[in-house]
C-alpha cells in the first residue's frame, strides 16, 4: 500500500493513502529508471539539483564558494564537497553523498539503503 497507495475496486480508482501519493511517484519515477537502464542518469542529475540548491541557500545567507581544495575523499559514488567562505576569517566544509540506488527495492520505498564504495 505505500508503493501504490491507489487501488482500483469495482471500476474506481480510490486514493487509499493520499499524504503518499508524493512519495509513490518518485518511487514509481525511480522504478522507471531502474527499468530502462537510466538509474545512474537520474541519481546524476538529482545530485546536482540538490547541490545547485546547497549553492543557492548558501549564497542566499552570504556564504560563497571558494577555490580552495578540498580533501581526498574516498571513492564514493555521486559524492560533491567544497569549502564555502561564510566570514573574513571562516570556512564552511559542505559535502553531499546522493544515494546511488544501488539497493533500492520498490516494493519497499523506506527501506535503509547502505552506502556501498563504487566498484
Amino acid at each position: 500500500m505505500l508503493a501504490k497507495p491507489i487501488v482500483k475496486i469495482s471500476g474506481k480508482f480510490i486514493v487509499a493513502i493520499p499524504g503518499i501519493l508524493l512519495t509513490a511517484t518518485s518511487n514509481e519515477l525511480i522504478r522507471l529508471a531502474i527499468k530502462h537502464s537510466m538509474k545512474n542518469e537520474l541519481v546524476k542529475s538529482y545530485s546536482n539539483a540538490v547541490w545547485n540548491n546547497i549553492e543557492d541557500s548558501l549564497d542566499y545567507i552570504n556564504n560563497y564558494p571558494t577555490k580552495i581544495s578540498t580533501p581526498k575523499i574516498p571513492d564514493i559514488p555521486f559524492f560533491q564537497d567544497a569549502f564555502f567562505k561564510f566570514d573574513t576569517d571562516k570556512l564552511a566544509y559542505v559535502s553531499l553523498i546522493t544515494d546511488s540506488l544501488d539497493s533500492y527495492n520498490s516494493e519497499q520505498p523506506f527501506a535503509y539503503s547502505h552506502l556501498t564504495k563504487k566498484k
